[in-house]
């Protein structure tokens, strides 16, 4: 199995070899094995802080440095790790809220909705699965469906650059489903959340807690 040098896989030695925590949504799947960890930065624009993650279809494009930028020009970035699991299910992405740094303009941060920011992510996810092979990406658009985890429910704290973001149900999760197409070729993939499953904030979650899976 390969060594995952990711802080968020949550990686124990054992016998020199190094095991990753299954994220719950696939926990329960004898067959997952990560696969690699990606740390990527997604650029955002102040136009997009007034998109969330109900938006019909969003594009991202590939651009310098391994980055995916939304849209136009941007002065605001989101930093994250993206661990890859291969399961049952395909190919699985999973983002960790604690991997979550923020820099460049705090005000387009502060403009974006708790959701908004982890449809980026899980956007800029897929992209960069596609743009190393993980996920396929063809000019058909009719059925490609690629699976995305995260939180079923994050406190989020700070303003700004300072944005942080940990999980209120650490056992339980949501999975994204993002129809996949890429009609301006792998560069530049065109996603639509078509679905979610799994738990939202429970009885359990404290005050601040927002559901991802709504």
């Amino acid at each position: 199995m390969r060594k995952l040098a990711a802080t968020v896989c949550a990686l124990v030695l054992v016998s020199s070899m190094a095991y990753a925590q299954a994220p719950p949504c696939v926990a329960g799947d004898p067959t997952a094995v990560p696969v690699d960890t990606i740390r990527t930065t997604l650029t955002v624009a102040p136009s997009d802080s007034t998109s969330t993650s109900s938006d019909s279809s969003t594009a991202v494009d590939q651009s310098k440095g391994g980055s995916l930028r939304a849209k136009a020009k941007s002065n605001g970035q989101i930093t994250l790790e993206i661990c890859i699991w291969r399961t049952q299910m395909g190919i699985v992405y999973s983002i960790t809220p604690s991997s979550f740094t923020f820099g460049g303009d705090g005000s387009v941060i502060d403009s974006l909705l708790t959701s908004t920011i982890f449809d980026l992510a899980s956007q800029t996810a897929i992209g960069q699965g596609i743009a190393k092979g993980y996920s396929t990406c063809s000019a058909d658009c009719s059925n490609n469906i690629v699976l995305v985890q995260v939180p079923s429910c994050v406190q989020r704290s700070g303003t700004g650059i300072s944005t942080r973001f940990i999980s209120c149900e650490t056992g339980s999760c949501c999975m994204r489903s993002y129809n996949v197409c890429c009609p301006d070729g792998s560069g530049a993939p065109t996603l639509q959340l078509v679905g979610m499953s799994g738990g939202g904030c429970g009885a359990s979650s404290g005050p601040g807690c927002e559901s991802l899976c709504e």
